[in-house]
């Protein structure tokens, strides 16, 4: 019993451990990204995407030499094995792992040219502070707040006078946030700076 106690907990501090080293990166349509991996980066390094359940390779990178798993042009790497993703795309939005390693939740913002999210606000928080997000049209009283990837759970999250207040934010609320069905509010909860 206090072997599998021990087990059940060493596996979830790992897991925990993992999780907590994936950048959210948030970054705009048509711009350029690098994606670091977080462990060290000794030998071969493969790129890849999960996305929807599927993961694709992206890149393998060894030596001086990149082998591509892609046609999509805009993909390539640096000196430190870096991947660069270039004009970034709101479908390059996903996960990215190094290695087999979560290295980066990738969140692209569409561009406002984009009819369906044109006029959505961008609002960016501290991890660990309380953000309110305000629905554009607050007028309705039967609004209903959704979000892209993921679900809005209750506890730290309270919707009051159509606002939507998000206490104690932590980086896996970063992302779209609709209101009444239409995007409302871009989401980006940024790291908590140490004190020396």
């Amino acid at each position: 019993m206090n072997i599998k106690l021990c087990c059940c907990l060493m596996a979830f501090t790992l897991i925990s451990y993992v999780a907590a080293d994936v950048d959210h990166v948030v970054v705009n349509e048509t711009r350029q990204i690098v994606l670091r991996c977080h462990q060290s980066v000794k030998g071969d390094v493969t790129w890849s995407r999960e996305k929807d359940g599927r993961t694709s390779k992206i890149i393998t990178i060894s030596g001086d030499e990149d082998k591509k798993h892609t046609k999509d042009p805009r993909y390539y790497s640096q000196a430190d094995k870096s991947l660069v993703i270039t004009k970034v795309k709101s479908s390059d939005s996903g996960r990215y792992d190094c290695n087999n390693e979560p290295a980066a939740e990738l969140t692209v913002i569409p561009s406002e040219n984009h009819q369906s999210f044109a006029g959505t606000e961008i609002k960016t928080v501290r991890e660990r502070k309380s953000v309110t997000l305000k629905c554009p049209d607050e007028d309705d009283d039967d609004l209903k707040w959704s979000r892209l990837f993921g679900e809005i759970r209750q506890g730290r999250i309270q919707i009051k006078d159509q606002k939507l207040i998000i206490k104690d934010a932590r980086r896996e609320d970063t992302g779209l946030y609709f209101c009444g069905g239409k995007p409302a509010v871009f989401l980006n909860v940024t790291r908590r700076r140490s004190t020396p």
